[in-house]
Order: C-alpha cells, then sequence, then structure tokens
C-alpha cells in the first residue's frame, strides 16, 4: 500500500475524528502556522497510526502467517530549530528529514514458523539502517530465493551487516548521510536519539 501519509497540506491528510491537536489549520507555511502545522502533523501521524493498526488487526483476523512493513520516505522540516526550515527534498537535508519510522510487524503464526527471522529482526531492532534494506528484508521474511537478494541487507537474516546509510542527492547521487551538510542542530539529535553515525 501506497499512503499519501503526512505531505503538506497536513490537514487534508485525516477525517474529522482525528482533529485531536487544534488549533490544526493553516493557510499556509510560515512561522507564524508553527503551532498549526504541527497539530495537523501530529494528526497526521495519528491518524496513520490508525491506519497500520487496522492493517495488523485485518492480518491477525486471518490466522495467517503475515507480516507488514511499514516506513516513510521521508521526514519533515517544520520549524523545528532556529534555522526555521520546513517540508524536505532540501539539497542539504536536516536531522527531521532523515529519521524516519522503520517498523516490521509479525502475525503469531509468523512467529511460530519463522523464529529465527522473527528473533533476527528483534535483534536488530536498534541498528542503523536505510530504506535500501526493504526489498531484501520483504524478500527475505517471504523466504524468497533469487540471484538478485542480498541476505547481508535483509533485517532478518543473521547475515545482515551494517552498511553506511546514503542519501541520494537532486541527481539520485548516494552520499553518507553525515556528508550531505548536516548542521550542529541535527548532529545534537541524533546525539539526542543515540542514532549512530560516523564522527570522524
Amino acid at each position: 500500500l501506497h499512503t499519501y501519509g503526512s505531505h503538506f497540506n497536513y490537514h487534508e491528510r485525516y477525517p474529522d475524528e482525528f482533529r485531536i491537536y487544534t488549533p490544526d489549520k493553516a493557510e499556509g507555511i510560515r512561522q507564524s502556522y508553527k503551532k498549526e502545522l504541527r497539530n495537523a502533523y501530529d494528526n497526521s501521524i495519528h491518524y496513520t497510526d490508525y491506519v497500520l493498526g487496522e492493517i495488523i488487526d485485518m492480518l491477525k483476523k486471518k490466522n495467517a502467517c503475515s507480516s507488514m512493513l511499514y516506513l516513510s520516505d521521508h521526514g519533515e522540516d517544520i520549524f523545528d530549530d532556529s534555522r526555521a526550515r520546513y517540508l524536505h527534498a532540501s539539497p542539504i537535508p536536516t536531522y527531521y528529514q532523515l529519521h524516519i519510522p522503520y517498523v516490521i510487524w509479525f502475525s503469531d503464526d509468523y512467529r511460530e514458523t519463522f523464529p529465527e527471522k522473527y528473533r533476527t529482526a528483534m535483534s536488530h531492532g536498534a541498528y542503523p539502517v536505510s530504506t535500501n534494506s526493504v526489498f531484501h528484508t520483504v524478500l527475505d521474511i517471504a523466504s524468497v530465493r533469487t540471484s538478485v537478494s542480498d541476505s547481508t541487507l535483509a533485517l532478518t537474516n543473521p547475515a545482515f551487516a551494517v552498511r553506511d546509510r546514503m542519501f541520494l542527492g537532486d541527481h539520485d547521487e548516494p552520499v553518507p548521510f553525515w556528508k550531505v551538510g548536516l548542521k550542529k542542530a541535527d548532529f545534537i539529535m541524533l546525539d539526542k536519539w543515540k542514532i549512530a553515525y560516523k564522527k570522524d
């Protein structure tokens, strides 16, 4: 499933019953609307959480050997610090654009049928990973073997190896994320949340 998620205009991304944080209507992207933008963004996250919960509940009812993997393609800047950055797709990203959720859920039947894959995924829960692991992880979860799969990129495989996390710039050239021009404020957040990066 491809969701539109938490893209601007955030208040258009959830039904009225998910208007938990208000005010949430911004007339545009300006620092004066920071509160409204953040409230709407948080509401959109709350709605995404609900949708994922519904998918998991649907899979549980099937009593099938199943799994769900979810991640965002990017984060957003919403006037988070003194730089007053907003949205995403910047030539020089920030911590807020780079740090995204990556969630894997396994049904009880999957855990019983493939206990090693489940335990391995859990053991990799705090590892630094990148979106290039998704394809290989999905293949491994499904026990699909192909010449294009790479077990060292599959979070459910004991062969998984930590690699440099890359940022694809304007020309789809991969650059190690700590070399894209992150500023002191970004490294403060990386350290705050104990997110690994090369400090040399």
